[in-house]
């Protein structure tokens, strides 16, 4: 889900976190609150009126393209398995210099 600037989310990349007690399912994460910026999150479900409902662990879209184009080479996958939401697909094609072909095949295959 991509997300405006100006709607509060959290940085958790290398941040502690902890089972959460009362539900092993959840982690608890001191994670660094930012306030500026467009954001790109697994969380949301693509509804975009969640934008501002939690703190959502987040990354910047080019942050999200760096982390992910790394961990496809690193994995030696032909493509990104990202299932994206339409509005992050758009989001991550208007980033300055475009997308590493792996986003870019997969998105021009899902539109």
């Amino acid at each position: 889900m991509a997300c405006p600037s100006g709607k509060s989310w959290t940085d958790c990349l290398d941040k502690p976190c902890t089972v959460d007690p009362s539900d092993p399912l959840k982690a608890i994460c001191a994670c660094a609150i930012q306030q500026t910026g467009a954001f790109v999150t697994y969380g949301g479900g693509c509804n975009t009126l969640t934008c501002d409902t939690a703190f959502w662990s987040a990354a910047t879209p080019a942050a999200f393209v760096q982390g992910t184009t790394m961990l496809i080479e690193e994995l030696g996958l032909a493509k990104s398995p990202v299932a994206f939401c339409p509005a992050v697909a758009r989001t991550l094609q208007s980033q300055p210099g475009g997308l590493p072909s792996q986003f870019s095949d997969w998105i021009n295959a899902r539109q």
